[in-house]
């Protein structure tokens, strides 16, 4: 059975004005992983939809693996805030596919026991250490606890994925161990295939340590 048999999309309850993104079409040779750095689907369309800077990603993946298509994948919009130096005439966003993935990213101690997302300083409650299941601890630039990723979310974004590779031509394969979490112009440049914001980006900490590469490398080339 193929990977993405069954793989629903919403291409309707989150879809985007026409003037929130730009509608030509562009050859795509990446995938970059994003997070929302909040806590739901809406609050991040909410966030695109009030501004008229046309900063979107083709996709948004909810907690429990809904799927919601904002544009065409093979149109664009602004996802990456890289400099021109290495982004001329928005090169790097044209080429891509952004994935945006429901999660509240870096966490830091609060109160009694308890981790904190950032929104008022870090002071939103998430849960507490006890519970080890909600969250992954690793140091990466500069937080040491980042939110888990549900098994129903990770699940869809590794066939959403890979259904994007296989309608795109785009190469299955993910960044080497070693600069997964790197910003690394002369690797990622022009890198093709999988990669995650945090690559383009040096203030950014999205897809950060908690997502699960591994599992995305296996289901991109499962039934090849």
């Amino acid at each position: 059975m193929s990977t993405n048999a069954n793989l629903s999309i919403d291409r309707v309850s989150r879809r985007l004005a026409a003037n929130q993104f730009f509608p030509e079409k562009q050859a795509k040779d990446l995938v970059v992983l994003h997070f929302t750095a909040g806590g739901s689907v809406a609050g991040a369309y909410q966030s695109w939809i009030s501004t008229r800077e046309r900063v979107a990603t083709a996709y948004l993946v909810d907690l429990d693996g809904r799927i919601y298509e904002t544009f065409d994948p093979s149109q664009w919009a602004y996802h990456l805030g890289v400099a021109a130096a290495h982004n001329p005439a928005w090169r790097q966003d044209r080429r891509s596919i952004g994935i945006e993935v429901v999660n509240w990213g870096g966490l830091k101690p609060g109160p009694i026991g308890s981790l904190c997302s950032w929104p008022n300083q870090y002071r939103n409650p998430y849960c507490l250490l006890t519970e080890e299941n909600k969250y992954v601890r690793k140091s990466f630039r500069g937080l040491d606890y980042f939110a888990a990723f549900p098994e129903a979310q990770t699940e869809a974004v590794c066939r959403l994925t890979r259904q994007l590779c296989d309608q795109f031509g785009i190469p299955k394969q993910i960044p080497e161990a070693g600069r997964r979490e790197n910003l690394d112009w002369p690797y990622y440049e022009n890198y093709r295939g999988v990669a995650s914001h945090q690559n383009f980006h040096a203030e950014k900490t999205d897809i950060g340590p908690a997502f699960d590469w591994e599992r995305l490398s296996r289901t991109l080339v499962e039934h090849d």
